[in-house]
């Protein structure tokens, strides 16, 4: 299953699609996006770039801020607690280091991480 936005996103994209009365082979069509891409997206599975979702939305005949989640709802996505099935993929060891390597990497100046590089 894909993550919280891109649920909500294909949850808009499957609600205005009935509105339209636009099937999902229309919408394939109309998009050049399979219908196995179209039926992932709406369920959340599968993410599509931005350019995919104006496809969709004038094919809709709907603003794309009828698609994306508002401002508000996005704050509450990023605010809800992690999924602790991705907590269980990182070992302890791993998450340590990831850690670590991110307290040093915000001490450094950016002068110097450019030296690295």
């Amino acid at each position: 299953m894909g993550n919280k936005l891109d649920q909500l996103i294909g949850k808009a994209i499957r609600e205005n699609r009935k509105k339209s009365n636009i099937s999902v082979e229309t919408l394939s069509i109309a998009t050049t996006l399979s219908k196995s891409s179209i039926v992932q997206i709406e369920r959340g599975d599968q993410s599509t770039p931005i350019h995919n979702i104006y496809k969709i939305a004038e094919v809709l005949s709907v603003e794309i801020s009828e698609l994306l989640p508002s401002m508000v709802e996005y704050r509450k996505l990023k605010s809800a607690p992690v999924d602790n099935v991705s907590l269980n993929r990182v070992s302890s060891e791993e998450l340590t280091t990831v850690m670590d390597f991110l307290s040093t990497y915000k001490k450094e100046p950016k002068s110097a991480r450019k030296k690295k590089s």
